[in-house]
């Protein structure tokens, strides 16, 4: 394989995508009957970006009177075609054409 290029991306935002839902055993004795308002507020929230505070430790500001913490969601990825990951951290995204010589 001949590698035309290599570019480092800052958060690997444009290979992955993240979904979140709301961890109902968490929020359910916090929140009780605001569940239904939360998870609306977080199906309309950017999902990249509470998974971002997530990840990093940091509580997300979801509405007026809710603060989600790290573990009040749950989080799943999503690749672009093509990535793949080592599991520490490393993602790869290989763009395989064939150019004419």
């Amino acid at each position: 394989m001949n590698v035309k290029a290599v570019e480092p991306l800052a958060a690997g935002e444009e290979v992955v995508s993240y979904r979140v839902r709301p961890n109902l055993p968490a929020l359910g004795p916090k929140y009780g009957k605001q569940l239904g308002a939360i998870r609306a507020a977080l199906a309309a929230s950017d999902p990249n970006e509470v998974a971002r505070h997530a990840l990093a430790g940091e509580p997300f500001k979801l509405l007026a009177n809710v603060t989600l913490e790290a573990d009040e969601t749950a989080r799943g990825r999503r690749r672009a075609r093509g990535v793949r990951s080592n599991g520490g951290g490393w993602l790869l995204q290989a763009c395989t054409r064939a150019e004419p010589p």
